[in-house]
């Protein structure tokens, strides 16, 4: 339990600052939502409500998005492997940007950290050619959709010169770790996960992949701790952005039904 310090600081509105032990309170509060929370359609319980209309939005984004992705290829099999091969050629060159950053304002442990990802990203692709194969999808016929293509303008403007490597960082950490738990999700004992998806669940929700999201994790806390408050305020927009474009992914494959 927090400390009646704490307990103020976290009692504070999304988007309006606030730590829990050192922690940004929006940070704290995604774990929050994804452990423990079973699939529902409306939100968990907050250990801290939030109040203000943003926050609920948020609230709703945080309980579905750690299942947006396995869900979405559960309904749709043969959509999925096309879509995210581009959003995974994109993101190639995002995290080019955050390492580009992180040559200039960071130290070399952090480099080692993003080069591994970025060096496990030729893997994902030929992974996703194979599924594509597998599933009968023409990738040189794909065209990305528009949530597809929003989010990949998003990353696209994290490379301004103007974006700092905190904020660069901590959207790289959200978008790893939303993939995480939604993998990590399914292969939990009792979850019904289709036969032919469990190997795709394995592969995101291993403990290897989830030790990753946390070595991105305390990059993006040491950064956040050591930022200005206006920089952690941008980190936070680009974290609820993050968010909201996984639900616009999610409502893209539904949309097929």
């Amino acid at each position: 339990m927090a400390s009646s310090e704490g307990s103020r600081e976290a009692g504070q509105m999304w988007g309006q600052g606030g730590s829990i032990s050192g922690k940004p309170y929006f940070i704290v509060q995604y774990h929050d939502l994804v452990a423990g929370a079973p699939l529902r359609s409306s939100p968990p319980p907050l250990r801290h409500q939030p109040r203000s209309d943003a926050s609920r939005e948020t609230t709703r984004a945080c309980d579905l998005v750690a299942f947006a992705h396995v869900l979405s290829a559960a309904r749709h099999p043969r959509f999925g492997p096309g879509q995210d091969y581009m959003f995974v050629r994109e993101f190639v060159a995002f995290l080019a940007s955050v390492l580009l950053k992180c040559c200039k304002e960071s130290d070399s442990s952090d480099m080692e950290t993003i080069l591994g990802g970025l060096a496990s990203l030729s893997d994902e692709l030929s992974w996703f050619k194979k599924e594509a194969a597998k599933w009968s999808v023409d990738l040189a016929g794909i065209s990305p959709l528009s949530s597809n293509m929003e989010y990949c303008r998003f990353l696209q403007s994290l490379d301004d010169p103007e974006i700092s490597y905190t904020v660069a960082i901590t959207t790289f950490w959200i978008i790893e770790t939303v993939y995480q738990d939604s993998f990590a999700f399914c292969i939990e004992e009792g979850n019904k996960t289709p036969a032919e998806l469990l190997g795709t669940c394995q592969r995101w929700g291993s403990p290897e992949f989830k030790q990753y999201c946390q070595s991105l994790q305390r990059i993006a806390d040491r950064c956040l701790a050591n930022a200005p408050p206006d920089v952690v305020k941008s980190a936070e927009e680009a974290f609820l952005r993050v968010l909201k474009l996984e639900i616009g992914f999610w409502d893209m494959s539904s949309s097929l039904s």
